[in-house]
Order: C-alpha cells, then structure tokens, then sequence
C-alpha cells in the first residue's frame, strides 16, 4: 500500500495578510518585518523566564501584530522578508495577531519575493488624519524645521533628526532616526513612516524602512 494523500485540510497554502481569518487549515504567509522588539516572558505556573519576539508584519495587502515564541537568537531587523507557516491567528484586544509557535517554520526570503510598491501607489494621507500607532504611512510633505540631537540609546550615542512637516492640513512633529538628508523647505514624498505618542504628543517616525523621494509642493 502506497502513503496516504495529504487531507486537503492538512496543506499548507500562502495567504495574503489581509485574508487571513481565524481557520482550522494550516497557513503560510510571506511579509516583511516593519517592527520588532525582543522580550522576555514570565510564566506565572513555574516562574521561567521565555523569549519572545514581538511586532509589526506587512505585506503590502495589511499591517498586522505578530508575536514570536522562542524566536532566534540571531537578530530579526525591519526590511527583513519572512516566510512563516504554519501560524496561528488570534484575536487580541479586538484584533487579529499572528502567532509562530514550535510548530511554526520560519526562513528567510529575497526582498524580490516582495517587492516594495512604488510610493506614488501608496494612498497619501493629510496630516490631521494621523492617529496613534498608524503604520506604513505615506504622506506629502514640505520640511518646515530639522535639527539633529544626539540621544543615549542602551548605552550608545545615536544622533536623531526631529523637526516639524506641514501640508495644507497642518504642521505635524517628526523624529528621523536615520539621516535621510532633510533640509528645511523640502517638498517629499513619504513612506513607511509610522506614528507613535511621546510624552503626550503625537510624530511621525522614520527609520530604515522609510523612504523619501522628492515630491509635490505642500
């Protein structure tokens, strides 16, 4: 007797983030790491100390969550493309997180796999829109103010960018950890930004997945 065939339920198949949904099926998906922050976990039953990876995942369709059990030691930058599966879906706090488990395989794939869109594909959002924890932000921009500061971030010197945007909706903080050259009175496009709350106020982040390229007169 030959080996039995794959139960239809049994394979994997690749979904796109914005797809999935809560199902019994196994699951592959191929996203690319937008945020990702390295923790450790308690368990209340014994008191061990369990590592974790936690952040953002985006494939150009959805942004969603992701958490990461026993990830590896190797660091897991944003830009990198992951083909993962297969992975559970839970809800948390009223939205779909991605969960890679044991079970969960997990390797490196090309950026071609995953190409970013152009930025002029990317819907432009005004500045008044912007929320708390927007992601993959695109928006059109004029540099009203930049300068550079030198922060202290686990034991090493980085220098930052922060300054003020505007567009005909506003003027809006930013904070560039990367030097993408910005000089008062630019006109930009803008993307792969997001926004985050620091001591009560609302700015847009940049960082090595933003891209900046000449754009419109604000």
């Amino acid at each position: 007797m030959g080996p039995a065939e794959p139960d239809d339920a049994e394979v994997e198949r690749e979904v796109r983030l914005k797809d999935l949904r809560p199902r019994k099926e196994p699951i592959i998906i191929l996203a690319r790491v937008l945020r990702s922050e390295r923790r450790e976990y308690t368990r209340r039953t014994d008191g061990v100390r369990r590592p974790m990876l936690t952040g953002l995942l985006g494939d150009g369709t959805a942004t969603l969550r992701f958490t990461w059990w026993d990830p590896p030691e190797e660091p897991i930058d944003p830009g990198d493309v992951l083909r993962a599966g297969p992975i559970e879906l839970r809800e948390y706090r009223g939205r779909l997180e991605i969960v890679f488990t044991r079970r969960t395989h997990v390797q490196p794939a090309g950026a071609a796999e995953l190409p970013l869109p152009a930025l002029a594909a990317i819907p432009a959002r005004k500045l008044s829109d912007l929320g708390e924890d927007d992601d993959e932000v695109r928006v059109d921009v004029r540099v009203e103010s930049v300068r550079a500061r030198t922060v202290r971030v686990r034991d090493a010197e980085r220098t930052l960018y922060e300054g003020l945007v505007r567009d005909d909706s506003g003027t809006f903080p930013f904070v560039d950890w990367i030097d993408h050259h910005l000089a008062a009175g630019q006109s930009l496009r803008v993307g792969g930004g997001y926004t985050r709350s620091f001591r009560g106020r609302l700015e847009l982040v940049l960082d090595e997945r933003s891209r900046v390229e000449p754009g419109p007169s604000a």
